[in-house]
């Protein structure tokens, strides 16, 4: 389709024009994973979810995790808040694994393992965690494929290693819906365990085809449904609810969860879109679910 093949040049212009990274000076950026409790918890799941904003209207912000909250008494503690983000997915990925800000570009070939030796992935192998990294689009996008074991991942799961599983628009890559019982089984599977999973459906263009859960409802907070940031809001609600299910299956006991966003959502072709969504944020939630 038009907009499939938009995506994929989207992607490849995206790669062609990739520079040399480096690591920023600058150490006042935020991140939500500064709150992941220590001493480490025997089992976390840390979702970086595309292009997941911060709604200004709060009671829609609490409608879109809405099914999340409704458990609260599943969970030791739950924790909503927000952050000012910067940059592209690469940035945010490397902001909540390293405490580190990358500039100059997308490209971390150069990076060596030596440069990331105080990323959470290459601690917490070094504790003696299985860790392992999720994420449905291929490996060679950002050339993943080796900086994610550079940065201590033991196991990397790509597009390449679903290729039974559903495929979505999004860089015909695998369905972030699909991933969830493969992060549950990696979870049950080793006492100690960082999961790592970098989500790919609600990255723009926001196709409404990979939209099959319409609980939120744009009208009711006044939100054009012709505006791409409807789609973006129902594809990160859809998400937040398929989470809340994922919460209360056996194998999750225990387990740490923080979830928050790379970017804020982007790429609205002039939509005026900063009425609903706030410049630079990105809500994160994060708790604990019982023994």
């Amino acid at each position: 389709s038009i907009k499939d093949s938009m995506n994929f040049m989207f992607g490849r212009a995206l790669l062609e024009k990739a520079e040399l990274s480096e690591f920023s000076p600058d150490g006042t950026y935020q991140r939500a994973s500064v709150h992941i409790q220590q001493p480490y918890n025997n089992k976390i799941l840390l979702i970086v979810a595309e292009s997941l904003g911060s709604l200004k209207n709060e009671s829609a912000q609490q409608e879109v995790f809405r099914k999340i909250s409704e458990k609260i008494n599943h969970y030791e503690f739950l924790t909503v808040g927000e952050i000012h983000i910067d940059g592209a997915t690469v940035q945010g990925e490397i902001r909540e694994l390293c405490n580190k800000l990358l500039y100059r570009g997308h490209d971390t070939r150069h990076f060596t393992a030596a440069d990331f030796t105080d990323c959470l992935p290459a601690v917490l192998a070094k504790q003696g965690y299985h860790t392992v990294a999720f994420h449905g689009a291929g490996s060679s996008m950002y050339h993943r494929k080796s900086l994610y074991p550079k940065l201590g991942f033991q196991k990397t799961v790509f597009n390449e290693q679903m290729q039974d599983k559903k495929r979505c628009h999004s860089f015909k890559g695998t369905c972030d819906s699909e991933i969830f019982p493969l992060v549950a089984n990696e979870l049950a599977n080793h006492d100690k365990a960082l999961v790592y999973w970098l989500t790919l459906t609600s990255h723009y263009p926001y196709n409404e085809k990979d939209i099959f859960n319409h609980r939120f409802d744009c009208q009711q907070f006044n939100i054009d449904t012709k505006m791409s940031v409807c789609n973006n809001i129902k594809m990160q609600t859809q998400f937040m609810d398929l989470l809340a299910e994922l919460s209360a299956q056996p194998e999750m006991k225990g387990v740490e969860v923080l979830i928050v966003g790379d970017h804020m959502p982007s790429g609205f072709d002039g939509e005026n879109v900063y009425q609903t969504i706030k410049l630079h944020r990105s809500i994160f939630i994060h708790f604990k679910i019982k023994e």
